[in-house]
């Protein structure tokens, strides 16, 4: 008798099923990536945010720290590398809203052209993101990441993304998994002062900085001060008072809105207003989306008021349900700023308290959103076989990876609830 054909991918397990997952990912990135290469997207699409940076190290050692806020002289110089295939009526300058301290590494980068810049700054990314996760765990005594795991976390969106576009997530990470290290080790002025680094991104500091006022403690908060005063000196030293105003003035524009911010694609609250303000009367959307920010914030200063000195058991748990809350409730969000979230997963993943379950969602949903409901149409758009959808099409990214945040957020809150 003739054997039957066995159909394709029957009989796989779970584990199977996510194997073909990772590969179809990894397979993705890759196609995507060289696919925005060849067609000469180098600032335009890949590595945008990193050719923002190149851009204000290029006006700091040509014209000096304080004009890196000189709009004007932002905008010649990311013009001037902008693809010749991008639109510039359609090209919205992106300020450097960050202390003049952070622009050092990217006056060293700006002496050589963006396109190797971007690939040496991605691969001094990717070597440092590798080699501390296994320092991380070493230090605290945990198994180090598998290449499996290792894999899941490069899949994730907010880690693509982080490196596809060059930002400062990785270094923002590492901040957060120092600050969690010493805390562990009871070096708690230190875990302060890694804390500080978080100032290159300040509005992920305000949620925490509020947590550790109500446990009051005290040699955080001193060692996040000393760190904190510390770059704003070097950053007065460099730019000058004027231009640290100039900076300040920046981020109102920033809070305000201002076309680069890419407001459609948060992962916050912000977002679902943004998009529900399209479907129903502003005032109402705005006010659904501050109740819930509002509502965020109470249930986090409540669960989480407690020193972390007094249980360092559930600290990692807290870290992440806080952390979690920030990226949500936080007004300048983005879907790379979630690598904060690595440090206390990992950790709570090696020490076999974080479910598998729990971080296969955060890797893999926001990812296959990505792929299928907005790649795929985006590319139908530009080849027109679909009409445009707008701001819309850029939804379900943000809405993802908020739920998956928002997942991870009541899992901390519940466990931390049942460990008090």
């Amino acid at each position: 008798m003739q054997k039957k054909a066995r159909l394709p991918f029957q009989g796989m397990t779970i584990e199977n099923w996510k194997n073909l997952g990772l590969a179809c990912l990894l397979l993705f990135y890759l196609i995507f990536t060289i696919w925005e290469v060849a067609s000469h997207m180098m600032c335009g699409q890949i590595g945008a945010d990193y050719c923002d940076y190149w851009s204000a190290g290029k006006v700091a050692n040509l014209h000096g720290y304080a004009d890196v806020y000189n709009l004007q002289l932002i905008e010649q110089v990311e013009r001037s590398i902008l693809p010749s295939t991008s639109d510039p009526s359609r090209t919205a300058v992106v300020p450097f809203p960050y202390l003049p301290v952070f622009v050092l590494p990217f006056q060293f980068l700006s002496f050589i052209t963006p396109e190797i810049g971007f690939w040496i700054w991605s691969v001094i990314n990717f070597l440092t993101l590798i080699l501390y996760l296994r320092y991380f765990t070493r230090n605290l005594n945990l198994p180090p990441p598998s290449i499996r795991l290792g894999l899941l976390l490069l899949v994730s969106l907010p880690v693509y993304l982080n490196f596809f576009s060059g930002q400062v997530g990785i270094w923002m990470a590492i901040c957060m998994g120092e600050f969690m290290r010493a805390c562990i080790h009871k070096k708690f002025f230190r875990a302060g002062l890694w804390l500080g680094g978080l100032l290159i991104k300040p509005q992920m500091l305000v949620l925490i900085g509020l947590v550790l006022l109500l446990q009051r403690s005290a040699k955080v908060l001193a060692g996040l001060a000393t760190s904190s005063l510390f770059l704003v000196i070097l950053s007065t030293l460099l730019s000058g008072p004027a231009g640290l105003v100039q900076m300040f003035k920046l981020w109102t524009i920033y809070a305000n809105g201002q076309a680069s911010n890419w407001v459609a694609g948060m992962m916050n609250w912000r977002m679902l207003g943004f998009h529900l303000s399209a479907l129903i009367y502003p005032q109402t959307a705005w006010g659904i989306v501050e109740i819930g920010m509002i509502a965020m914030v109470i249930l986090t200063l409540w669960v989480w008021r407690r020193p972390f000195a007094q249980n360092l058991k559930s600290f990692p748990v807290s870290v992440l349900g806080l952390l979690t809350a920030t990226t949500m409730t936080a007004w300048h969000s983005h879907i790379h700023t979630a690598m904060i979230l690595i440090p206390p997963m990992i950790y709570l993943y090696q020490a076999k308290s974080l479910p598998q379950k729990v971080l296969d969602y955060w890797a893999f949903l926001p990812a296959f959103i990505f792929l299928f409901v907005v790649f795929v149409p985006e590319t139908m758009i530009k080849i027109n076989v679909l009409t445009d959808l707008g701001n819309f099409l850029y939804f379900p990214i943000g809405a993802s990876e908020f739920a998956v945040n928002f997942y991870l957020f009541w899992w901390a809150v519940s466990t931390s609830r049942q460990t008090s």
